[in-house]
């Protein structure tokens, strides 16, 4: 836990709402001291640090939003454990390139980033209040060029919309696969799920 350094966390944006007064780092080491039992995940998905920090409403010390922001450093891997901690359908909230609300609490990912903002009353003002955060949060993502390659390679007809997936590691259970981009379709009222890799040469991707 790394407490130096500037604040980066905006102004709510909304009355009553305290920006957070001490900030929190933590590094793929010391992850687990905030997330312990999810932090392997996380490292699955090459994260470089996370940056906590919590608003508070004004004279309601209990109402807080614990806001996470990590940095996974590449657009696959915020895509990878934003969808592997996703709902299967998720209610869109419009905040970066892939967002949702769930109880309340907003989540978004942006280039290689990934907000989430958990609300301790998930009350219809808190929600509200956390979702504003997550839309002040989301410019201060450097908005860069994905590469996310295999969009332009997976064939966008029947393509199930948010289906777009990207496993680092043990891609449907087998240990030898990774660095796997998957999407789903409709095919003939069944639901088909296509999946490419890519190696560095002919002979890699033959064996």
């Amino acid at each position: 836990d790394d407490s130096g350094g500037a604040n980066p966390f905006p102004d709510a944006g909304v009355e009553g709402w305290q920006r957070p007064a001490q900030v929190s780092r933590f590094t793929p080491e010391t992850l687990y001291q905030k997330i312990d039992g999810r932090a392997d995940l996380y490292v699955q998905y090459h994260v470089v640090g996370l940056t906590f920090g919590a608003y508070a409403r004004a004279n309601e010390p209990d109402h807080t939003i614990d806001v996470y922001w990590y940095d996974l450093g590449e657009p696959q891997d915020a895509l990878g454990i934003y969808r592997a901690e996703s709902p299967e359908q998720p209610a869109a909230a419009g905040i970066g390139q892939q967002s949702y609300i769930a109880e309340g609490a907003g989540f978004f990912i942006k280039a290689g980033g990934y907000v989430q903002g958990l609300p301790a009353f998930p009350d219809a003002g808190d929600a509200a209040a956390a979702l504003e955060i997550a839309r002040r949060v989301a410019p201060l993502i450097e908005d860069r060029t994905s590469d996310l390659w295999a969009l332009d390679v997976l064939p966008r007809d029947g393509r199930i919309e948010d289906s777009f997936e990207y496993l680092s590691e043990n891609a449907f259970g087998l240990p030898f696969l990774s660095n796997v981009y998957t999407a789903e379709y409709d095919r003939d009222a069944s639901r088909v799920t296509l999946f490419i890799h890519r190696e560095n040469d002919e002979a890699a991707a033959v064996q």
